[in-house]
């Protein structure tokens, strides 16, 4: 409506919750371009677009550096990654400990054991900024509290819920190169 091209890529058509979940809700769903794709192999030109938006997508992949390298090549010079909506973790048995529980609760409700590679997954803190730069981004993370705001609210996880919980930040990549 402002006047910006927008394309919207997933995996899936789904009416519930893929591409075609627009059409129910909004009046301009028809004006949005839909792709339906692997991250790992998007069907869009090189250097198309400005801002790339990964919103609860990006710890999806098995292949994260792979998927940077794609975004990367789809976004122009000094163009912006924003990825929102991922667990992450300072500590890789915390994320672990989360797929760890999801994989049990599945488990329990499917009586199927699903394996740990079709799960999604969560980021570790400081593996963020170098897997990022890998791929040719500079890497901001935002939100993620100071170390005795940290710490105050990892005792109280610990002490509500037995464990730490993921945090969201936000992650803001721009491409470099």
């Amino acid at each position: 409506a402002s006047g910006h091209q927008v394309v919207a890529v997933d995996v899936n058509l789904d009416a519930g919750d893929g591409l075609t979940a627009p059409n129910r809700t909004s009046r301009l769903a028809w004006r949005l371009e839909r792709a339906e794709a692997d991250m790992e192999a998007l069907p869009l030109e090189p250097a198309g677009f400005d801002l790339v938006l990964a919103a609860g997508s990006l710890h999806y992949p098995a292949r994260l550096s792979r998927v940077l390298v794609e975004l990367r090549r789809v976004t122009r010079r000094g163009g912006l990654l924003l990825v929102l909506d991922s667990p992450t973790f300072r500590r890789r048995p915390d994320g672990e400990a989360m797929v760890a529980r999801r994989m049990r609760a599945q488990a329990r409700r499917y009586s199927v054991l699903l394996p740990r590679e079709s799960q999604s997954s969560y980021f570790v803190l400081g593996e963020l900024p170098g897997l990022f730069e890998r791929a040719g981004w500079r890497l901001e993370i935002h939100g993620w509290p100071g170390p005795l705001r940290e710490q105050g609210r990892d005792l109280i996880e610990v002490l509500r819920h037995g464990r730490r919980t993921p945090r969201f930040p936000i992650l803001l990549g721009t491409r470099h190169g």
